[in-house]
């Protein structure tokens, strides 16, 4: 599922199990729109169980967009441009198709103003991300970093300072980090998180955010010991292993901020 808020209005989308996508939003009630049939029936998305490549975003000017991988792998988006919904072949016929092969594969996306950004692993476990500035354009990250990924990706988006933090793991488990400079345009500075921290964890429905006024970042993954949390306080990165209840693969986590303070939601396994 993936979903945001427009002031006091809320979205909410997800996969049914006929594969269409839909959208649960609050006005001045719960309305339950079939996305996938306003918009012609198809492409269908992924099966339901695997709607791990599906994720919402809002742009500055307020247009909602919603990007899922069909199962065939291509990226397909859905625009809702202030009065109407459509639809469009993101990955087209020449750019990379999402790795849908296993259960556990997760893909993010952010925006930066009118800009879109979708991030995922290509069946070679390339780490892609397609950006839309002026048309769609797909740029293989690890052809540049020279690290393939270990097929999830995870993305922390901070509209208010116009910044988006990309996480992965590598092929060794290590996690990774990269980020735009500012301007929205580029992705660089590949940062190993384990190697400055010491420490690893699952990037599998991991979840983020930034907290405001203090600016810093918070990054909660998942590992054998619980969850955990990375978080980058301005100058250097740190790791914590939270106290409670351990998590239970492969559903996610959630969370959000209320200034300075962090929340996060999780599904526990059963107790012995």
């Amino acid at each position: 599922m993936s979903g945001f808020s427009v002031g006091n209005f809320q979205y909410v989308y997800f996969v049914a199990w006929n594969q269409h996508i839909h959208e649960y939003s609050y006005v001045d009630n719960w309305v339950d729109t079939d996305l996938t049939a306003l918009t012609g029936d198809k492409p269908l998305a992924g099966p339901a169980y695997d709607g791990k490549h599906l994720v919402a975003v809002l742009t500055s000017d307020n247009h909602r967009h919603v990007f899922f991988a069909t199962k065939n792998g291509d990226i397909e988006q859905l625009t809702f441009n202030g009065s109407s919904w459509s639809k469009q072949n993101v990955s087209g016929k020449k750019r990379a198709k999402a790795n849908i092969n296993s259960f556990d594969y997760w893909m993010g996306a952010c925006n930066i103003n009118t800009y879109s950004f979708v991030f995922f692993s290509d069946p070679d476990f390339h780490l892609h991300e397609f950006s839309y500035i002026r048309r769609w354009t797909d740029t293989d990250l690890t052809a540049q970093t020279g690290v393939t990924t270990g097929g999830s990706v995870s993305v922390l988006s901070d509209p208010g300072i116009s910044v988006c933090a990309v996480f992965y793991n590598d092929s060794n488990g290590d996690v990774h980090q990269i980020s735009n400079s500012g301007t929205g345009v580029e992705f660089e500075n590949d940062q190993n998180l384990t190697v400055l921290t010491g420490a690893s964890a699952n990037i599998d429905g991991a979840a983020g955010f930034s907290t405001s006024p203090n600016n810093q970042i918070h990054f909660y993954t998942s590992s054998s010991s619980g969850v955990n949390q990375f978080y980058f306080n301005g100058t250097s990165w740190s790791f914590q292993n939270l106290p409670g209840g351990s998590y239970w693969e492969p559903y996610g986590l959630a969370g959000f901020n209320v200034g300075n303070e962090q929340h996060v939601y999780y599904l526990a396994s059963a107790p012995d």
